[in-house]
């Protein structure tokens, strides 16, 4: 929490805080064995415009808003640099199935979505990144809140690709469809 405060992130830290079991959950991944935590923290701007939001959604939405924040292993820059994109599993659990964050390090800067389907722009981008000797945590500053985005029917984008038979079709073809149209647009860049 003292970390998140002096980083910038203080608003996200009280909304931590004041959640029930979000900080438990983080700490237990902060002790020795706990396997380490990577935190995608956003700034108190962000936060602040948020808050509104926030205060609308249930318990136990807001702990996984929260918890979509946070990654269950320590990943520094350096491990994430060597791949276009990541699909990292989040520490939030929705309708008994993990949660991913997508995370692009495009050499000059780093994007995140939440995923298993993301727009072109990312959701949030990487500002600041703190490691911390003391801890196994690895902190980046972002720039806006992670939210999966409501359906209609009040699921999200992850529930509707969820299911008995885990990822149907379409989610992987729009997800295929999409990283090709991004390498393909990488490279004409490069080209051109």
């Amino acid at each position: 929490m003292d970390i998140m405060s002096t980083s910038g992130c203080g608003r996200f830290a009280a909304l931590v805080a004041a959640t029930p079991n979000v900080s438990d959950v983080f700490q237990q991944r902060l002790v020795a064995g706990g396997g380490g935590l990577t935190l995608f923290c956003p700034d108190d701007k962000a936060v602040d415009a948020f808050v509104p939001t926030f205060r609308a959604l249930a318990d136990g939405v807001r702990a996984n808003v929260l918890l979509d924040h946070g990654v269950a292993a320590r990943y520094d820059r350096a491990q994430l640099a060597p791949f276009a994109w990541v699909a990292l599993r989040t520490l939030a659990v929705a309708d008994n199935e993990t949660q991913t964050v997508l995370v692009r390090d495009r050499g000059d800067g780093i994007s995140l979505w939440l995923g298993p389907t993301w727009p072109r722009d990312g959701q949030a981008t990487v500002t600041k990144t703190i490691s911390s000797s003391e801890a196994p945590l690895a902190l980046y500053v972002v720039d806006a809140v992670l939210l999966r985005r409501q359906k209609p029917d009040g699921g999200d984008d992850a529930a509707a690709c969820g299911g008995e038979l885990g990822w149907p079709l379409y989610c992987w073809t729009v997800a295929v469809v999409e990283v090709l149209t991004s390498r393909l647009q990488d490279l004409l860049m490069r080209v051109g």
